[in-house]
This record gives C-alpha cells, sequence and structure tokens, in this order.
C-alpha cells in the first residue's frame, strides 16, 4: 500500500489543523505566498538576464529596487490582510463553540423531557389499546347475542306461521 505525496501532505496538514488551525491556516497562507513570489522571482530572473542586461546607471538600478521594495510592500500587506483575516475567522469560531457550549446542556436537558413525554404517551398507547381490545370483544359478544335472539325470533315467527 503506497502513499503518494499529496495524501501524506494531506495527513499531515490535517493532524495540524486538528492541532492548531489558525497556526496551520496561516502557515497555508505563508507558504502559498513564498511559492508564488519564488516562482514569480524565478520567472522574473528568466526573462531579465542580468548579464547581459544588467542596468548600468545608478538611477536605473534605484528604480529597479525601488520596484522590488514596492512588491515587497504589498506582499507584507497581503500577510497581514490574510492574518487578519485569520484572526476574525478564529473569533467568530470561538464565539460559535461558546455559543454551542452554552446552548448544549439545554438542549440536553430538553431531549430528556421529550424522551419522558413519549415513554408516558407509549404508556397511555398501551391502556388504550387494551381499553380498545375490550371494548371490541364486549360489542362482538353483545352483537353475537343480538344476532341469537333475532334468529330465535325469526325461527319461533317460521314456526308460527
Amino acid at each position: 500500500m503506497s502513499m503518494d505525496v499529496s495524501t501524506i501532505l494531506a495527513d499531515l496538514i490535517s493532524e495540524s489543523y486538528k492541532r492548531n488551525p489558525k497556526l496551520t491556516i496561516f502557515g497555508i497562507f505563508f507558504s502559498i505566498t513564498l511559492v508564488v513570489v519564488a516562482v514569480s522571482t524565478t520567472e522574473y530572473l528568466k526573462d531579465r538576464d542580468f548579464k547581459k542586461n544588467a542596468p548600468k546607471d545608478v538611477v536605473v538600478q534605484i528604480q529597479e529596487l525601488e520596484k522590488l521594495d514596492e512588491g515587497l510592500t504589498k506582499l507584507s500587506a497581503f500577510i497581514q490582510l490574510q492574518k487578519q483575516q485569520l484572526n476574525e475567522k478564529q473569533a467568530v469560531i470561538s464565539s460559535l463553540e461558546k455559543k454551542r457550549s452554552e446552548l448544549e446542556p439545554i438542549v440536553n436537558s430538553q431531549s430528556e423531557v421529550v424522551e419522558a413525554i413519549f415513554k408516558v404517551q407509549e404508556q397511555r398507547a398501551q391502556q388504550n389499546k387494551w381499553l380498545d381490545l375490550g371494548i371490541g370483544f364486549a360489542l362482538g359478544i353483545l352483537g353475537s347475542l343480538i344476532a341469537s335472539v333475532i334468529f330465535k325470533l325469526i325461527d319461533r315467527r317460521r314456526g308460527n306461521i
């Protein structure tokens, strides 16, 4: 049974998320950001052959450094935004967990009440079942007696005719 890298990575991320969701999500975003920066830098360096196109003028070098600084500033802002969003999500999760823990005893106590009501209703249904069977049996006997009386009356009238 061989496991591929993606399965192992998914298991590691899942276990890490169970232990510390906030840090795991931040780590994922940070890793993705680093990969994007690395790929972008690699592509940039491929397109730009520094040996052939190296800026000769200091002003051009300063402009390139300012562009790089601007990119890093944007990346830093992106990371801060991701941190803020993670903190907000964690606050919502904490709030929901608190509400769940507050409501859980109420739900459990209500389920006990509902179970007790069902039990009483079942007992009443059993009692009503025996009552219904008794009434049905009594009516069956009564109906049988009435039918016997009617047949006797008919038999007598035939005998008199």
